[in-house]
């Protein structure tokens, strides 16, 4: 899981006080007269260099403007909110926090909003000046990001961040329903890959990377949409993505020109891997099976009537659609050239760089996978052992030793046996 914590040991605080400061969200001041000031320096290892100096109000004298929360917390998306706010390019504004919002879904299933923007000094608080930014920011349509995750219950969450130049916001909702403890164990399991979406298009140019939000438990999350609109130089970028357990859609409009991909899941063969403990995990490209450092994995691996013993970099089982990413690369590399159809019901297993020895075999290097002939491995490893979909592997499942995993082929995404 992305790290919470907004200050590391990379990046000290440092504050030097003769007075308490107003510039973070939590700071109060007690004072009734101010010429004194505090110098407040947020990481770095030039702490000299960063320092900013503020007054009792807040203000900043070499600015002549000071920072206005819409509350005053310290927690972890306010704190990050904190230290991204100086940033100038959109990419550092967002950095993190789109995980941090996923993440607050471990201790809290409800409504979260936080802004600041940048005021004059002398400002007061709750003047028409500081509401206007903040309704301005709030309302803003280009550089903001929206994800909307609908659960199995019914149940709704919005997730925004918005910026402008004076500007940053962020708010969570939780519509149509309560969440369940299960449902916000599956929201925080897409935190990184929210994050990821985030920092690709905040990239200058933007990206795509989409793939962290197609990994989601379809028994507890019914859907994911992400709306994005930044801008690129004088122009506007826009982006929609939406997933659920049948369809994948990706639009996106800008300076390059327009794309629009739209795949039918039904139709589409996938790969599931499922543990004897009813774990499982469903990959629309490949399942991996091995030690988490890619290095030997011993293991049992049975398909059909075969069996063998094998020490090797971990093996993978590779549906139709994923035939011309990994597995391609595998089978240039083996020559084992392998025909397979994205629609038919079949898979192919590789196993990688197999190593001969006294006591493993290297017979059973590839093979093809239907949903009545899996390929089956049971861990012999003490530790490490992961079986994980799509690359994606920050979501696995451990397969510990004697732990068997089958892997099969299928055409329903959210098939039970």
């Amino acid at each position: 899981m992305t790290n919470l914590s907004a200050v590391s040991t990379s990046s000290p605080v440092t504050a030097v006080t003769t007075t308490r400061n107003a510039s973070t969200p939590g700071a109060v001041s007690n004072a009734t007269s101010a010429p004194s000031y505090t110098f407040v320096t947020l990481g770095g290892s030039n702490a000299a260099a960063s320092a900013q100096l503020y007054s009792m109000s807040g203000a900043a004298p070499s600015t002549d403007k000071f920072l206005s929360w819409q509350s005053k917390s310290n927690d972890a998306v306010s704190t990050m909110m904190a230290g991204n706010f100086s940033a100038s390019s959109l990419g550092a504004r967002f950095k993190g926090l789109g995980a941090a919002l996923l993440n607050r879904f471990d201790s809290d299933g409800g409504n979260f909003s936080q802004s600041v923007v940048t005021l004059p000094a002398g400002t007061p608080k709750g003047s028409a000046l500081e509401s206007t930014l903040r309704t301005q920011t709030n309302a803003q349509t280009d550089n903001k990001i929206s994800l909307t995750i609908v659960t199995s219950s019914g149940a709704q969450v919005d997730l925004t961040l918005a910026n402008q130049e004076d500007g940053l916001s962020v708010q969570v909702q939780v519509s149509k329903g309560k969440l369940t403890d299960a449902e916000r164990g599956a929201l925080q399991k897409l935190s990184d890959g929210f994050q990821s979406a985030i920092d690709g298009i905040a990239a200058n140019p933007p990206r795509l990377k989409l793939d962290g939000l197609t990994q989601f438990d379809t028994s507890l999350l019914a859907s994911v949409d992400l709306h994005a609109s930044v801008q690129v130089g004088s122009a506007i970028q826009t982006i929609d993505f939406h997933a659920d357990s049948k369809q994948r859609t990706v639009s996106a409009a800008g300076p390059a020109g327009t794309l629009k991909v739209s795949v039918d899941l039904s139709n589409l063969a996938m790969v599931e891997a499922r543990l004897d403990t009813g774990e499982t995990l469903l990959a629309l490209n490949e399942i991996f099976v091995g030690h988490r450092s890619h290095q030997s994995a011993i293991y049992e691996l049975r398909h059909g009537p075969n069996s063998e013993r094998q020490s090797s970099s971990g093996l993978i089982v590779s549906s139709g659609t994923g035939a011309t990413g990994w597995a391609r690369s595998i089978m240039t590399a083996t020559h084992h050239e392998v025909k397979i159809e994205p629609c038919r019901p079949e898979a192919i297993y590789f196993v990688r760089e197999a190593w001969p020895s006294r006591t493993t075999s290297t017979r059973l290097a590839v093979g093809r996978v239907s949903p009545k002939v899996p390929v089956e491995v049971t861990s012999r490893m003490e530790g490490g052992g992961v079986v994980f979909a799509d690359g994606i592997e920050q979501d696995f499942l451990r397969l510990d030793w004697g732990t068997p995993a089958a892997s099969r082929s299928t055409n329903a995404p959210n098939l039970v046996d």
